[in-house]
């Protein structure tokens, strides 16, 4: 099925290829001994492992995490059909704004012929 070769496809391969090459057989133990201590603030909590106590940046390792499941659950997916076709332009120019907007990028730049070359990289597909 469709779903089961999205899940082949090189570039999904290649990428889950890489984070386990950096895959510590020794890390994998210790998070399975991990046991959570108590957040010290927005960012970082602290965590025991055996008699050891460690300060673990949880908003990284959630990211590199929940990243990781979701190559590896690529192509599971089923697919999801929209009624009404969404208009991608103005969803593509709203997703610049707002990435522009969270890393402090002026909001001057020139996001509709961004958006609009966005549309037809992906239509082309």
């Amino acid at each position: 099925t469709e779903s089961e070769d999205a899940g082949e496809l090189t570039s999904v391969r290649e990428l889950v290829d890489a984070f386990e090459k950096r895959r510590s057989d020794r890390l994998k133990e210790m998070l399975g001994d991990l046991v959570f201590v108590g957040w010290m603030d927005e960012t970082f909590c602290l965590v025991q492992i055996h008699t050891g106590l460690f300060l673990m940046d949880y908003v990284e390792f959630c990211r590199e995490l929940f990243y990781q499941r979701a190559l590896r659950s690529f192509g599971r997916f089923k697919r999801i059909v929209l009624v009404d076709p969404v208009e991608l332009r103005p969803v593509l120019e709203a997703a610049l704004l707002a990435r522009a907007a969270a890393r402090g990028i002026p909001e001057d730049r020139p996001w509709a012929a961004e958006a609009e070359k966005l549309v037809e990289f992906l239509v082309q597909r």
